[in-house]
């Protein structure tokens, strides 16, 4: 996560949550939230692609694992 330019941290694991209070300045923020996938995810892709480093993942694309954004970002105030 970046605000206003600045990197804001990363939250991998429960609970979800980054105190982004230092960050914000009076008026308008700009926040960027940046999902990813899982590695896992990203192997099959890159064998589906054709990079010989991932043949092992090569026919796996019926096996994604569900990734991304659970539920909605909230930004509270405190």
């Amino acid at each position: 996560m970046t605000i206003n330019g600045q990197s804001a941290g990363k939250r991998l694991f429960v609970p979800y949550q980054l105190d982004i209070s230092k960050f914000i300045r009076s008026g308008e923020n700009r926040i960027d939230v940046r999902i990813t996938t899982t590695r896992r995810n990203g192997f099959v892709g890159e064998a589906a692609k054709g990079n010989p480093h991932y043949n092992q993942f090569k026919g796996q694309e019926n096996t994604l694992v569900p990734s991304g954004l659970v539920g909605p970002v909230v930004i509270k105030k405190i």
